[in-house]
């Protein structure tokens, strides 16, 4: 049991206009941020270009600029240099902490990217509200003369839930301009040369969607998807991010929760809108520390520790966690979480879920923790000190979600009940093999990724395919060596093969797999060629250069690529590097899967009774294989 202390409750003084203002935003008072004051953990001023130091709603984004204004402040303490770092390395695993230079790259952990949040979060009302300070490094070939920011919430027509306030650097309030919903930029006070440290702070509010049943149901979902698809819609989704930040049954799952810096790459910030397919940009390493404000009784589930918590005098808690080496921050919260844990050479795993999922709940945690051990030996030693596993409400086909130190799976494959809500004609069950196969591979998919996204990084958005790719294949490896080749192939057939083949029978297209997230027109189109296409060209190179090969390239581009951004032409290089002699026929390989369009002839064209015997393990009978065999020629011709 963490230890609980009470202080008393601070209330900040506000301007009369405030006062009258402040209930049209959201009946919960904005704290100012002290959670690194409060542990001892408090840094000096910060300064622009500086690379040698310490590192539409105008109406409601001006009563919080008046509301942030009137926070008192708070005294700053000098820490012990090494206290902040002593803080930071323990959240890592024993063998990281042991080779935290060499595998971040720095001479002191406190030179990583750093990011202060203080949340305060009502669930009663779905709303958040706080300031986030952000301290990234210039890693780009160029000169910056603006910081960008991300708000994730307002992505693919969602419009603005999240709200920005006053944009402050050392010298007080700056100017911002919004590029769209979900990008804004802030004008540097002096331009940013590579290797300068840019510094921002502000404060954003936000109103959490709640998800109505509907979303969050197995078979809802799917029949969704097919009416979309005879509408003419391809199933794409319409102003959707995968019920990432969002409410329901009873749990808040709050991804993208904060203004974010953009994506930095070489030539600079990315500011393209997302149409709602893929993933958040996934940035550097940063050290994070978080204070979360919450009713009593509710469990936070993030990356990193909690250090403290504390009872404030009006009987709410505030938790600070810190969390060192990561490239995003994610809160999971629920008054109505259970959770169970386990550990492998030190790391604790940990499964949050609904007290009603508990028997999916213990199978998630024993597949996790079977898939970490897999990944662990056969990769590379896991970075940090825990990793949750936690249920989440999610939509729009996501089975699961990635984050660093912590994976989300989604609560439509965990609940024992598979009611379709839609009466006798969908009241239909998946086999059960195949249910517990799709709740298994996503949750080894998941935690895979704790590799291929959380330690060697990618761009999800401009390639996706290059860590969900790994993903998939890897899952295909843990099934195939710890359960036996035939489940592996299962698996592989069904969770890898099958997302092309619907596809192409479904009437979408094959593709080179090389395409940005932004070109495809409908989850089907996407699921086909990242999740199907592109896992199998791990598997011809596995199969080009023997399995030993194939192993060592994993283990060697883990290495080099740890806490770094690989290119989509990285996996083929390092293995080319390791085996010269097949350097020809990898970049054959690379051609043909990446660049080129030949998924029929070699995944295989679909064959629509093949396809359900496959899935529901049981042949059509004469009445049904003649609707199906009709039906699908015109979802065909409406797509």
């Amino acid at each position: 049991m963490e230890k609980i202390e009470k202080t008393p409750g601070q209330k900040p003084q506000r301007t009369q206009r405030a006062q009258r203002c402040s209930k049209t935003l959201v009946n919960f008072s904005l704290r100012s941020p002290r959670s690194l004051r409060l542990m001892g953990f408090a840094r000096g001023s910060l300064e622009f270009g500086s690379s040698a130091g310490k590192h539409r709603g105008g109406a409601s984004c001006l009563v919080l600029f008046l509301w942030l204004g009137t926070l008192p402040a708070l005294p700053v303490a000098a820490a012990p240099p090494d206290a902040e770092s002593e803080a930071l390395l323990s959240t890592l695993s024993a063998p990281a902490r042991a080779s935290y230079k060499a595998l971040f790259g720095v001479g002191s952990i406190a030179e990583l990217n750093r990011v202060e949040i203080d949340v305060d979060i009502d669930p009663s009302k779905n709303g958040i509200r706080g300031t986030a300070k952000l301290s990234v490094r210039n890693t780009s070939h160029t000169t910056l003369s603006e910081f960008v920011l991300r708000l994730w919430p307002n992505s693919a027509g969602a419009g603005r839930a999240m709200s920005i306030s006053e944009v402050r650097s050392k010298s007080g309030p700056q100017k911002f301009e919004w590029k769209s919903d979900s990008v804004v930029s802030v004008p540097l006070e002096k331009p940013a040369r590579p290797g300068d440290f840019m510094n921002i702070e502000t404060g954003f509010a936000a109103k959490v969607p709640e998800l109505g049943e509907e979303q969050t149901n197995l078979y809802a979902q799917a029949i969704e998807q097919m009416l979309k698809m005879l509408a003419g819609g391809g199933g794409k989704p319409a102003s959707t991010d995968y019920g990432v930040f969002a409410s329901g049954h009873g749990i808040m799952n709050l991804g993208g929760f904060y203004p974010a810096p953009a994506y930095l790459g070489s030539g600079g910030w990315e500011t393209d809108e997302s149409n709602g397919l893929g993933d958040f940009s996934s940035g550097p390493p940063a050290n994070y520390f978080v204070s979360i404000m919450t009713p009593p009784g509710y469990k936070a589930a993030t990356p990193g520790r909690v250090f403290k918590s504390v009872e404030t005098g009006d009987g709410r808690v505030r938790q600070y966690v810190i969390a060192c080496g990561v490239r995003d921050f994610v809160i999971e919260l629920s008054s109505k979480f259970a959770t169970k844990t386990e550990t492998y050479d030190g790391v604790a795993i940990t499964a949050y879920y609904l007290p009603a999922d508990a028997k999916a709940g213990a199978r998630v945690l024993r597949v996790a923790k079977d898939a970490f051990t897999f990944y662990s030996r056969k990769f590379a030693t896991y970075p940090y000190a825990d990793l949750k596993v936690v249920e989440a409400p999610l939509t729009g086909g996501a089975g699961g979600v990635e984050f660093p130190g912590l994976v989300t799976i989604a609560g439509m494959f965990m609940h024992e009940e598979r009611d379709t809500g839609a009466g006798d004609f969908f009241a239909v069950k998946l086999p059960g093999d195949l249910r517990d196969d799709m709740l298994d591979f996503i949750v080894a998919h998941e935690v895979a990724h704790q590799w291929w996204n959380a330690m060697v990084g990618s761009n999800p958005r401009v390639h996706p395919w290059v860590d969900e790719a790994l993903a998939s294949y890897s899952s295909v490896l843990y099934f195939d060596q710890v359960y036996g080749t035939a489940r592996g192939k299962r698996l592989m057939d069904t969770q890898i093969r099958l997302n092309y083949q619907m596809m192409r029978l479904f009437g979408g297209q094959d593709r080179p797999v090389g395409n940005p997230a932004s070109s495809y027109n409908s989850m089907l189109d996407y699921a086909g060629i990242v999740y199907g296409k592109a896992p199998m060209f791990h598997h011809a190179i596995r199969e080009t250069i023997g399995v030993k090969a194939y192993a060592d390239a994993c283990k060697e581009y883990a290495r080099r690529f740890a806490f770094k951004t690989a290119s989509p032409g990285s996996f083929v290089a390092t293995t080319g590097s390791l085996y010269p002699n097949f350097k020809q026929k990898l970049e054959a390989l690379e051609k043909r899967w990446i660049k080129e369009t030949h998924g029929d002839e070699d995944i295989g064209q679909p064959d629509l009774m093949a396809l359900v015997q496959l899935v529901t393990g049981q042949s059509l009978d004469g009445d049904v294989k003649q609707f199906m065999e009709e039906l699908f020629p015109m979802m065909k011709q409406y797509r």
